[in-house]
């Protein structure tokens, strides 16, 4: 979009003005504009989309629809994505795809979608028995989950002192 020097002024006087008096100030101002090259303007669909060049909510729509459709053919197929990925892609592993694997996981176990969501106790354990269990399945195993060993930490004493305890050996099936 291209304007001339005085429209422009008249522009900025309008932004930096108050607030208030924007839209008495722009409808004065726009019968004083004149539209050059009007054969040349871009046309706006229905919906507000210009020339076509982005989808409209149709196409939104029918996207949306296909990958649906998509999903129910690979369900019945019996296909998961490391079947199609393992073959065509070799995608890095990254600090942003691990964040949107917990994601993923944590929408399908909590039905919540920030990782601000998670809760103290409980959510954090079962993200990394996911994690470990993932990447085992590929022999990597992975360091242990980072923990202050200052602050209190009830479980981590707990199992310590578990630990500590004095069982006897264990020497076959219990008996009654």
């Amino acid at each position: 979009m291209t304007i001339d020097r005085e429209a422009h002024h008249a522009l900025v006087e309008i932004v930096e003005g108050k607030q208030w008096d924007a839209h008495k100030a722009l409808t004065a101002l726009l019968p004083t504009l004149t539209v050059a090259n009007v054969e040349e303007a871009p046309k706006c669909t229905s919906e507000g989309q210009v020339d076509g060049k982005e989808r409209t909510s149709d196409q939104h729509r029918a996207l949306f629809l296909w990958f649906g459709m998509i999903e129910k053919e690979a369900e019945n197929a019996g296909l998961t994505w490391d079947m199609i990925i393992r073959h065509t892609h070799q995608l890095r592993i990254t600090k942003e795809t691990l964040h949107g694997m917990c994601k993923s996981l944590q929408k399908a176990l909590w039905k919540t979608t920030s990782t601000k969501e998670l809760k103290k106790h409980g959510n954090i354990d079962i993200l990394i028995d996911h994690f470990v269990d993932v990447f085992s399945k590929e022999g990597l195993e992975l360091p242990p989950f980072p923990f202050d060993p200052k602050k209190n930490n009830s479980r981590l004493q707990a199992m310590e002192n578990l630990a500590n305890e004095d069982y006897p050996e264990y020497h076959g099936a219990p008996t009654i």
